[in-house]
């Protein structure tokens, strides 16, 4: 029943009762963790604003002998994202962001690069507004640190790295690029330019800091989103609600 404190980004929460919380952390030193935070609606000190979506705190807990859920001490705001209540874009970026870590990642499996990246993103998210080719390349890496990141360096199937066309197929059941000579029905293909594949290549290799300085050019941005979206559909086996949201309302 030791307590413990970390940084963690907020994923959720849910009304338990007349006055408590149920809330969902990506902590940096446990990964996702659900607690109860004891009467946080009633609190006029305890908890005040520190519980919204994307929210980075400092939080305390600890486990109860013979519970599953962690009981929630105390929390503390450390960076309230609050650009993100103010712009749509933003807002459904940031919970694409959080809906992915949520489906990929299950409770308490620890990873600090999946939290500093998480983090990462929703602050800049706060900060900039949408970049929207940024998003994308932060999401790769979250595939990437849930170890289904596709690949784009040769063709998947027979793993030859010359792909002697001006434009490289991506097919979303076989994970990655195919050369035309090992495409066939009923492949579903999406045809990626090579700097297209470079910029993505890129992303998944360097080093976080470094991955807002890739850009993407339009034509490239727009098949990245075609092309994740339709990864991800196809690892999930279904359409997470706010790629839906995106897919519909927010589309250029």
């Amino acid at each position: 029943m030791r307590s413990h404190e970390s940084h963690a980004v907020v994923l959720g929460t849910r009304d338990m009762g007349e006055s408590d919380l149920l809330v969902e952390l990506l902590a940096r030193d446990a990964g996702r963790i659900v607690g109860v935070a004891k009467a946080a609606k009633k609190s006029k000190r305890r908890f005040v604003n520190t519980f919204d979506l994307g929210h980075l705190i400092r939080v305390k807990y600890y486990l109860p002998r013979g519970r599953e859920l962690f009981l929630i001490e105390d929390a503390a705001l450390i960076d309230p994202h609050g650009a993100l209540s103010g712009n749509l874009s933003s807002m459904a970026y940031a919970a694409l962001v959080i809906e992915l870590v949520r489906e990929l990642f299950p409770e308490a499996e620890r990873s600090t690069e999946l939290f500093e990246t998480t983090a990462l993103i929703l602050s800049l998210l706060a900060e900039r507004g949408a970049r929207e080719d940024l998003l994308w390349l932060f999401i790769l890496r979250i595939l990437k640190i849930s170890g289904i990141a596709p690949l784009f360096g040769a063709c998947v199937r027979c793993r030859t790295r010359r792909i002697d066309t001006a434009d490289m197929l991506f097919v979303p059941e076989a994970g990655g690029v195919v050369c035309g000579s090992c495409t066939a029905p009923p492949d579903r293909t999406i045809r990626l330019s090579r700097g297209t594949v470079t910029a993505l290549s890129a992303a998944t290799d360097v080093p976080l800091e470094r991955l807002a300085r890739i850009a993407l050019t339009p034509p490239s941005l727009t098949q990245t989103r075609e092309t994740l979206f339709s990864f991800i559909d196809h690892q999930l086996g279904k359409r997470m609600r706010s790629a839906d949201f995106i897919e519909r309302y927010l589309r250029p």
